[in-house]
């Protein structure tokens, strides 16, 4: 499951670990969320 979470501010970034390859996943998104939503 992925959660997301819409905040009122900059999102500060972390660091990705790329050490592990056996100990699950991990998801980093560095993008842009676009300024419309359902075409308004």
């Amino acid at each position: 499951m992925i959660v997301t979470e819409i905040v009122p501010s900059h999102i500060v970034p972390f660091p990705a670990d790329d050490s592990r390859r056996n100990d699950g996943s991990e998801i980093v998104f560095n993008g842009r969320v676009r300024s419309t939503e359902h075409g308004e």
